[in-house]
């Protein structure tokens, strides 16, 4: 059970983090991608500190296939923070646990793990809840589809692949080796964003905000990598399917968060928190609980 209290913890950080994305982006940030520039370059500040805290080791060709997971996953993120841009955070966080319906089988398939019918059944339920967070009624009556979905189908692909990528990987690698190389790998994405002269100056503008920017900007990859390194330690010990199915936990703890800050902070978020949208949201979140119960 320890994997189900690790994963737990990533997913409450993971939660954070997705919030604390919306509102810089949102109230600070012109361009996401430079935004994305930032935190990566920020997040080599806790990649150093686990470097001299449990040394470096390279091992051919495993560290090789641990820096391309970390480029993948640094793909995954650009995705992830482009479909902010357009969508509320509530719905994005829902939306993204579709990539579950890719892992089961795959998970199945590649690692030999033995899925029961109602763990099966209690993913199901998860994605469930997912497509109905993506769906809004419109004025006119009729329901639209979300306008991040473009950005979520690259998204499903990308952490389906470094979720199967990270389990197999940890066959032959500690999990603070994995935090490690993957996130040095997230940085080859970094010289291709930077090419348009706009997004390095914004980068410089970014850096050059106050200290409430800069504490947000730090705070939330801290939390980032705190969510990371439980990601990866609860992969390792657990069923990687039912792993990823704790995590779909984070849209009801979102959900939560948004709503009360929405009370305390009225301005701070642009969330829909009344009416029958709230409504569809709340009622995607219950889905999940039978969800988590089933593969519990």
């Amino acid at each position: 059970m320890s994997w189900i209290i690790i994963s737990l913890a990533g997913c409450a950080s993971f939660s954070a983090t997705g919030i604390l994305d919306k509102v810089l982006i949102s109230r600070h940030i012109e361009d996401s991608l430079s935004y994305l520039v930032a935190i990566m370059l920020v997040q080599q500040l806790f990649s150093i500190f686990v470097v001299l805290w449990k040394g470096c080791v390279v091992v051919y060709p495993w560290t090789v296939l641990a820096l391309i997971v970390g480029s993948l996953e640094g793909l995954m993120v650009i995705s992830y923070v482009m479909a902010l841009e357009v969508e509320e955070v509530s719905r994005v966080t829902a939306q993204i646990f579709v990539y579950p319906l890719f892992v089961f089988p795959a998970a199945a398939a590649l690692f030999d793990e033995r899925l029961t019918v109602a763990s099966c059944a209690g993913g199901l339920l998860l994605i469930a809840s997912a497509a109905l967070a993506s769906y809004r009624p419109s004025k006119e009556g009729r329901i639209l589809h979300s306008p991040a979905f473009p950005f979520l189908l690259a998204f499903w692909a990308t952490a389906t692949i470094c979720s199967l990528s990270s389990k197999y990987l940890l066959l032959f690698m500690d999990e603070w080796q994995m935090v490690i190389w993957t996130s040095i790998g997230g940085l080859s994405i970094v010289p291709f964003l930077l090419i348009d002269s706009g997004r390095r100056c914004e980068v410089r503008k970014i850096f050059k905000q106050g200290c409430a920017v800069k504490l947000a900007v730090l705070l939330e990859e801290m939390l980032d990598f705190i969510g990371r390194a439980s990601s990866i330690f609860s992969t390792n010990m657990g069923s990687i399917a039912l792993v990823t199915s704790v995590y779909a936990l984070q849209p009801l703890m979102v959900l939560f968060m948004v709503a009360s800050l929405s009370r305390i902070l009225p301005s701070a978020m642009d969330e829909e928190v009344k009416g029958a949208a709230f409504g569809m949201k709340v009622c995607a979140v219950l889905l999940m609980v039978p969800g988590i119960y089933l593969i519990s």
